[in-house]
């Protein structure tokens, strides 16, 4: 009877730990996205991050912040890149900075897998003016991914905390400025999309959290959280 006793719990220790990892699976991979909340994070596609890149490029993770219309809205955790809005200072907006040829091209092809690709959706992204001064936003685009805009920015993260973002060691070796101070430690600041005071400003999220108008788009100690409507 101990001999089989014994043999139960270890079956059972076994199934316990596949359900474990089962779960743990689940979480990671466009199929998670299903299932996920507003305020979930899901895994999916690879980019580096620890900046040791013997190990390989690390899943990035995401933030769920609308699901409506069997689809999904996600943003970037972290901040995963240092870049300018646009490599050169002049006036410019969303429809033709580089940040968005770099999400669009680069990022978009070497981050993800071919079936994380069919997932992303090609998405009206529309450019409104600069709500305090009324700087033109440009064209609407057609986007796999973008940056969340003032409006945007205002309607899903609810408080100054949800504003705020880690810069990843890759980023930082990259430029990214880090701030070092106790109270934001980690933290970097982030581009909006949305024009800024002048054309050739644009909106960004600094590392408190809070929102400015007043950047120059060729500033380089800023990166990209990249912003993705997913099917469900």
């Amino acid at each position: 009877m101990k001999r089989i006793s014994a043999i139960l719990i270890a079956v059972l220790f076994a199934m316990s730990a596949f359900a474990g990892c089962t779960k743990e699976e689940n979480a990671k991979g466009t199929d998670a996205v299903s299932t996920a909340k507003v305020g979930d994070k899901v895994v999916i596609g690879k980019y580096e991050q620890d900046n040791k890149t013997d190990n390989g490029e690390e899943g990035i993770s995401w933030i769920v912040l609308a699901v409506q219309d069997g689809k999904t809205l996600l943003i970037s955790e972290k901040v995963l890149e240092a870049k300018p809005y646009n490599v050169k200072k002049v006036n410019v907006t969303w429809e033709k900075c580089t940040l968005r040829k770099w999400l669009n091209e680069d990022f978009f092809n070497s981050a993800f897998t071919s079936k994380e690709k069919k997932s992303i959706i090609e998405t009206t992204v529309k450019n409104s003016d600069n709500p305090k001064y009324g700087t033109p936003g440009g064209n609407d685009t057609q986007d796999k991914l973008f940056l969340l805009s003032f409006g945007e920015a205002k309607k899903y993260l609810k408080n100054q905390d949800a504003y705020k973002a880690k810069g990843t060691a890759f980023a930082k070796k990259n430029g990214l400025k880090v701030v070092k101070e106790s109270l934001y430690a980690g933290n970097s600041g982030w581009w909006l999309r949305s024009p800024g005071l002048y054309p050739y400003d644009a909106g960004y999220v600094n590392y408190d959290g809070l929102v400015y108008n007043e950047l120059y788009v060729s500033y380089k100690l800023f990166g990209a959280r990249p912003a993705m409507w997913l099917e469900q």
